[in-house]
């Protein structure tokens, strides 16, 4: 089975979730030879903020032509960041199919699909943070219309009642037309996904995109259990938290943690970053490896304000986490916020291939990389998931 993302918090969280099921890889870089691999191979495109043009181009350029693999699951964002359709309309294409069926909704964590609109907590997505988010604002929640930004296939829309009812309409709306098209599903909780699964079932030719919560439901139907050895977590010495997210949710993280242990938060003045950026890294390097003498964990971040380039600080934090790493003995456990963060972490490390061990929440996935010859503890977290105590619980269960 094949899972495409379009980050690495995203091919994390819906890996996971077959992990105690079957070997299951999840890779920044997709292997020469698709089928020799893990039963579960879950790959991240990096293609959250890329123009729709490039996409398609990195989905032409990396997938094979015809794309057989199957099970194939495209897994979204819940509030349908990213060139969505661009994305589906090159899977159509490389792999035959006709038509896609998409739901993003997570009615777990309040974000659901609701007469084809994208609602978070209640409210329509565009009235949300959501609305003017700076690197992925969204303008609205209509699925359709945000479906037309960057693709042409038609997108067809089936109501919740019609799922609730009348599914026999939903098998119609999807063999419906032989050229290509995306069928948006409205689903307000899990047993409506777990229609929406049951009837994708009996459709194996036709592309399921979704989010965690689908895949979630579509499980049984996609993988053989197998009986899997839990992997041994090795034991840390040090713990190392990168956060790169402006999300009020992790803000919130970081001010919980603060109060609690201020001696142990380090944020770095965000103005600093475009000036002089190897003097800085070497700088906050040697007051850290002082630092980590005599503790044995801390927090990283960069000021909030004045907003800069997101990609300058998270290569920055993954340059730092690096350089630390290298001139330090021991094994550190480490944490990072984003998908972003997360790649830009293993980047730097030369990491290009997890291995998924437990979810401790949605979107919260502990997992394993092999570094220095040794199983290393990566915990990431996407954005807008967790709880206050976050970084704390991180440190008290890995030290």
């Amino acid at each position: 089975m094949l899972i495409i993302a379009d980050d690495l918090s995203g091919a994390l969280d819906t890996g996971v979730i077959f992990s105690g099921l079957t070997p299951t890889k999840v890779v920044l870089k997709l292997p020469k030879h698709l089928f020799d691999g893990p039963s579960v191979l879950a790959w991240t495109t990096e293609s959250r903020h890329l123009p729709a043009d490039e996409a398609r181009r990195n989905l032409q350029q990396v997938l094979p032509y015809p794309l057989k693999i199957r099970p194939l699951y495209k897994k979204v964002d819940a509030t349908l960041r990213g060139p969505v359709g661009a994305e589906i309309e090159t899977l159509l294409h490389l792999t035959g199919m006709k038509t896609a069926v998409l739901c993003p909704s997570f009615p777990t964590v309040n974000k659901i699909v609701k007469d084809g609109h994208l609602y978070v907590d209640g409210k329509p997505l565009e009235t949300t943070a959501l609305g003017t988010d700076p690197r992925n604002p969204l303008r609205t929640g209509d699925i359709q219309a945000l479906l037309r930004e960057t693709t042409t296939l038609r997108a067809e829309y089936v109501s919740l009642n019609t799922l609730r009812h009348h599914p026999e309409h939903v098998h119609q709306s999807i063999t419906r037309h032989s050229t290509g098209q995306i069928v948006v599903v409205d689903a307000e909780t899990d047993d409506d996904l777990a229609q929406i699964a049951k009837i994708l079932s009996k459709h194996p030719n036709v592309l399921p995109c979704g989010s965690l919560a689908l895949a979630l439901q579509l499980r049984p139907y996609l993988v053989q259990s197998q009986t899997l050895t839990v992997p041994v977590t090795a034991k840390a010495d040090k713990a190392l938290i990168m956060s790169a997210s402006l999300h009020p949710a992790t803000q919130q993280q970081i001010n919980y943690f603060r109060t609690r242990f201020p001696d142990h938060f380090w944020e770095i003045d965000s103005t600093l970053l475009s000036h002089h950026t190897p003097e800085l890294i070497n700088t906050v390097t040697l007051r850290l490896i002082d630092w980590f003498s005599t503790s044995h964990f801390a927090l990283l971040s960069v000021s909030p304000e004045p907003r800069i380039d997101p990609n300058a600080v998270t290569a920055f934090l993954g340059q730092l986490a690096q350089r630390l790493i290298n001139d330090m003995k021991g094994v550190f456990a480490l944490a990072a916020t984003g998908g972003d963060m997360t790649s830009a972490l293993c980047r730097a490390l030369g990491i290009t291939e997890l291995e998924p061990v437990m979810q401790w929440e949605p979107g919260i996935v502990q997992s394993r990389m092999l570094f220095r010859k040794s199983p290393w503890t990566l915990v990431s977290k996407s954005g807008s998931y967790g709880s206050a105590p976050f970084f704390i619980d991180f440190v008290r269960r890995l030290l």
